[in-house]
């Protein structure tokens, strides 16, 4: 039996990354993938993935979950927008809850004429460098959920992956203009 071999520059090339600034200030990272797969299927997934991950709080609109995501912190995050297959929005508050304003979470899955398109963007207001390490713990989630979505296995994908998300991404942000 022949495992098959990941891809990781086909990955790179067919993801879409995006850093949104106001001056020198990094306010968003957002990362964009398509699935061939009807929109209810990518969304299903995608929720279903995520509630796998909380251990306190119901998955509703306007409740408290906290998540456990293998960090040493908790992520703790209120839901904001629920609207099935289309949307799913939510703060994002690494470790413990504190007065600073909490990140911000949005999830929007799209059909565009070639499958579902699902864009996440991560927008904070705290102004702390967080963007490429952010950027590239998104895009590492979004790749995990690629395999398991498609039902492959994700012990292929190689062990550069991860630094190389790192430097794309700190590169990425690096950029100005």
């Amino acid at each position: 039996m022949t495992t098959k071999l990941f891809d990781l520059e086909a990955w790179l090339a067919g993801t879409d990354r995006k850093v949104r600034r106001e001056g020198d200030r990094v306010r968003s990272v957002e990362v964009s993938r398509r699935f061939d797969a009807p929109i209810e299927k990518v969304w299903t997934a995608w929720v279903e993935g995520w509630k796998t991950r909380i251990v306190s709080g119901e998955p509703e609109r306007g409740a408290t979950v906290v998540l456990e995501l293998g960090q040493p912190e908790r992520t703790t995050s209120r839901i904001l927008v629920c609207d099935p297959p289309r949307r799913l929005t939510a703060t994002w508050t690494y470790g413990d809850p504190t007065d600073v304003r909490p990140d911000e979470v949005d999830v929007r899955i799209e059909e565009d004429g070639q499958g579902t398109r699902l864009t996440l963007v991560h927008t904070s207001e705290s102004g702390a460098p967080w963007a490429d390490g952010v950027g590239a713990g998104w895009e590492a989630g979004l790749l995990m959920f690629d395999f398991l979505f498609r039902g492959e296995d994700p012990s292929v994908i190689p062990p550069d992956a991860n630094p190389r998300l790192d430097a794309l991404w700190t590169e990425l942000v690096g950029r100005r203009g």
